[in-house]
């Protein structure tokens, strides 16, 4: 089945499985702008890309990265590939060098990127180190980033939280990318991307 179809209708299924499962409330939407954007989010739980979806409402689907995801049989890492979402290939240099192809191939479309930079499932409580991806293809594509911050979705290490919890997503400002390249380029981006998503999550 074509992936965009696939998308739709996961989108037609969260309008009233969130209606009616959990308490979403969503902030900062006036920060969207009309172009390809990165997405770059803490990560609580499997919840997480399921709300950011519901969330954004795009007509045009939004496209996120992982590793090489587990789950029983692989059916978690196949459910994820039938949506359109990219898993990457190998690890080490091959799973980056498909991160840098992967990333610019949904970029090139008009499409948007949506990327965890911790890189694992998290506390929000305790923002965890941030890995350079994000920051590293906004430089590269000259490309905004758009933090997200979500709260509500951890339970005390669950995979996915319990029913009729409140859950919330702010949306901070576009993040413009530096011009420059290079290391200290990155990790600057980075570090401000990890700065703007703990002030959201103290707002």
């Amino acid at each position: 089945m074509n992936p965009d179809i696939t998308y739709k209708a996961l989108q037609l299924f969260l309008t009233p499985f969130f209606s009616v499962s959990y308490h979403l409330r969503t902030t900062g939407k006036e920060n969207l702008i009309q172009k390809p954007v990165i997405f770059a989010s803490n990560h609580s739980s499997y919840l997480d890309p399921s709300i950011i979806i519901y969330a954004l409402s795009k007509k045009e689907p939004i496209h996120f990265i992982a590793a090489q995801l587990k789950g029983i049989g692989g059916i978690y890492e196949k459910l994820y590939k039938q949506t359109g979402q990219m898993v990457l290939k190998g690890k080490g240099i091959l799973a980056l060098k498909d991160f840098y192809e992967k990333s610019q191939q949904t970029l090139d479309k008009g499409r948007c990127l949506v990327i965890f930079p911790e890189g694992k499932r998290n506390n929000p409580r305790d923002i965890g180190k941030f890995n350079n991806g994000a920051s590293s293809i906004a430089i590269r594509t000259q490309t905004p980033i758009i933090p997200i911050y979500i709260s509500g979705a951890y339970d005390h290490g669950n995979k996915f939280p319990r029913l009729f919890r409140n859950i919330d997503l702010r949306f901070g400002k576009p993040i413009e990318p530096p011009e420059s390249k290079g290391r200290k380029s990155v990790s600057g981006l980075t570090e401000k991307l990890r700065n703007e998503i703990i002030i959201l999550s103290k707002s």
